[in-house]
């Protein structure tokens, strides 16, 4: 932790305010990604019986204790009270700074500019790790001015900076989520926690746009569509919606409605939402899901297309639509390689399996890329790929016999050798292996050898 006494500081103090209840798995990576940006940490914990409070204060926290009252606001709140920074930047123990943003966040910390509060982007981990997704939120902000936490749950800062005056600005900040991956969190007591605040939020504020929205959000996450279209149905109702927040409530209405297998309505809704911002993701990604369930794969491919220019403009500008989630680049490139094979396209499947592995490194796209290249004679792409494949740990019969005979294939003949010389050792007894080895020393012009397997395998044609 930096010495918050450190006077000669270019930049701005930072204060790191967060509420905390039994996150002793949780709070050291936390801590550990911001030890070397932040002056103070501010733990409010709620009443943990964990290591939680030991482990922050080994990161020289100041430790407060605050009665839980069904109330996110609230508890923020009291963390902030307790900030003697220049600025207030608020995480929750499931989430890490970018090792990457440790300067860009230096650099937003020395404006002179005050009151401000700054988007930050939230890459969310889902699916066991092996799907990501973007949103942001109001997470840096000036202290001092009197900004302050609103709403029971899915607290924000927004309201209140708007009413001080204070400026909002979209930062490169980023921080990765881990609160939505299975390997480390139990979502479904976390659904049914939020349900019972957000209801609570929903009553106290009928005429809220914001407290219907997310209860939606909520009861879709348990498959509760007729629920989430109810309030969702509330929030049209309610007179002064925002244009983003219209586009949002469409955008979950489509999604509703195909859970329900209505599509005509699917279609209606994410149209409404496109009419209002085209350049967005969710209604390109739902209208691509309709053309594929159309069997339209022609139209699902102009989508997916229109869904990565999209993002990859959404991805180094604002999003037009707060709730925007923004899939990775290698999965609409992996989604896309999927539509190409439907219309047996194995060209354009195979050049899209490839922009996927280029954006993402994931070794299991090596195995598509494989498929394809074989099915297309391209044996130096497939004898390139199985290496890198079998090189991270996938060394298995399947592999090295499809790598020995790409290097057939390419003349490699030595290389092939080595291949199945390892391959039999795996499978001693197997005979293809051993036909393999037998002809490719006659290929280098080993006789001796040659004449060894082929003996080899004679006397097993005769055991047998």
């Amino acid at each position: 932790m930096k010495n918050k006494h450190h006077s000669k500081r270019p930049a701005g103090t930072v204060s790191l305010c967060m509420i905390v209840k039994n996150e002793e798995n949780m709070l050291p990576d936390c801590l550990e990604s911001v030890k070397d940006i932040i002056d103070q940490v501010v733990i409010v914990d709620t009443g943990s019986t964990d290591k939680t409070i030991e482990i922050a204060e080994s990161f020289g926290a100041e430790i407060h204790h605050f009665d839980w009252c069904d109330d996110f606001s609230a508890a923020r709140n009291e963390s902030i009270k307790y900030a003697t920074g220049d600025w207030v930047l608020w995480m929750d123990a499931d989430e890490r700074l970018d090792s990457n943003s440790l300067s860009e966040f230096k650099h937003y910390i020395r404006s002179k500019e005050k009151p401000l509060y700054y988007k930050v982007m939230i890459r969310s981990s889902m699916n066991d790790g092996k799907l990501t997704h973007d949103s942001d939120a109001h997470r840096l902000f000036s202290n001092h001015y009197g900004i302050q936490f609103q709403n029971r749950i899915h607290e924000q800062i927004s309201y209140s900076a708007h009413d001080i005056g204070a400026k909002e600005k979209t930062s490169t900040i980023l921080l990765h989520h881990v609160g939505y991956d299975n390997r480390h969190v139990d979502l479904d007591k976390k659904v049914v926690r939020n349900r019972k605040l957000l209801i609570q939020m929903a009553e106290e504020k009928p005429d809220s746009h914001y407290a219907h929205y997310t209860l939606a959000q909520n009861y879709g996450q348990t498959n509760d569509w007729d629920k989430a279209i109810m309030h969702l149905e509330k929030v049209l109702k309610i007179k002064s919606i925002a244009k983003s927040m219209l586009a949002s409530v469409y955008n979950v209405l489509s999604e509703a409605y195909s859970h329900l297998n209505k599509w005509n309505l699917v279609k209606v809704y994410a149209e409404k939402s496109l009419a209002l911002f085209p350049v967005q993701s969710n209604a390109v990604y739902i209208m691509y899901r309709l053309a594929d369930r159309n069997s339209d794969y022609l139209r699902a491919i102009k989508w997916l297309k229109q869904l990565l220019k999209n993002t990859q403009f959404l991805m180094h500008n604002p999003k037009f639509i707060s709730s925007d989630t923004l899939l990775p680049i290698s999965h609409i490139y992996g989604t896309m390689a999927g539509m190409y094979l439907k219309l047996k396209d194995k060209k354009n499947a195979l050049d899209s399996f490839q922009k996927a592995w280029d954006e993402s490194g994931d070794i299991d796209v090596l195995t598509k890329i494989v498929g394809c290249a074989k099915d297309l004679g391209e044996w130096s792409l497939v004898a390139d790929s199985l290496y890198i494949y079998i090189e991270n740990g996938n060394r298995n019969t399947e592999s090295l016999d499809l790598y020995g005979l790409a290097l057939i294939k390419l003349n490699r003949y030595q290389e092939a050798l080595n291949v199945f010389l390892e391959l039999n050792k795996i499978i001693p007894n197997e005979k293809g292996v051993i036909k393999r080895i037998a002809g490719l020393y006659a290929k280098l012009d080993d006789m001796g050898n040659a004449q060894t397997w082929v003996m080899l395998m004679n006397k097993m044609n005769s055991d047998s």
